[in-house]
């Protein structure tokens, strides 16, 4: 059992993965300074699950489809105000099956912030090997 650091109760290992979890979440920040934590958590459902319709992103994320509209034109090109939005996700529909059915998935921005994400989330053991493997000797 580790012994707590601080007043906060928090341990020297669970302030190191704090810190490494808002170093992960600045991409985000960097798209939009106040972007709120269900427009995050969208977010990272659709990068984690890209292709599901509107109401499955709804159950999975507990919302209503009322409210997933809502998070979902905010992360598009036009937000619910009329105003560009963040331009992360795109709505769109299957050429075959089902024409009412609207699919989620990631822009190149929301792909590029994603992989911005996890990069910062990988153990500096990982990025040591990704980069030996991509200048190593064939």
């Amino acid at each position: 059992m580790h012994e707590a650091d601080n007043s906060k109760g928090l341990t020297r290992q669970a302030r190191f993965h704090a810190r490494r979890m808002k170093k992960a979440l600045e991409p985000l920040r960097s798209v939009h300074r106040t972007i709120s934590l269900q427009l995050a958590f969208t977010f990272l459902h659709v990068a984690y699950d890209e292709g599901l319709t509107v109401s499955a992103l709804a159950t999975r994320c507990n919302v209503s489809n009322t409210a997933m509209s809502r998070h979902l034109r905010d992360l598009g090109s036009v937000n619910r105000h009329g105003k560009t939005g963040l331009e992360l996700v795109t709505v769109t529909q299957r050429i075959y099956g089902d024409r009412r059915e609207y699919r989620v998935i990631l822009t190149q921005r929301g792909a590029m912030i994603a992989r911005q994400i996890i990069a910062a989330l990988r153990p500096a053991t990982d990025l040591r090997r990704a980069a030996e493997g991509e200048h190593g000797s064939a």
